[in-house]
């Protein structure tokens, strides 16, 4: 079996993990929402934008 496959399919797995870990906040005391709330910005991307949940599932 090649190795490529499998290493492919565990660094998409380990992102995927990691996304959730940290976009949930359990690995630091504040949310995206909350980092994002700190500092204003001229243009801010609707929450929609950034459902990269959704594009995972997709892919």
């Amino acid at each position: 079996m090649p190795i490529r496959p499998l290493l492919n399919t565990l660094g998409y797995l380990l992102m995927l993990a990691l996304n959730y870990v940290f976009a949930s906040g359990a690995a630091s005391r504040k949310t995206v929402g909350e980092v994002s709330a700190l500092y204003t910005t001229q243009l801010t991307p609707a929450g929609f934008a950034l459902a990269f949940g959704a594009l995972y599932t997709l892919a």
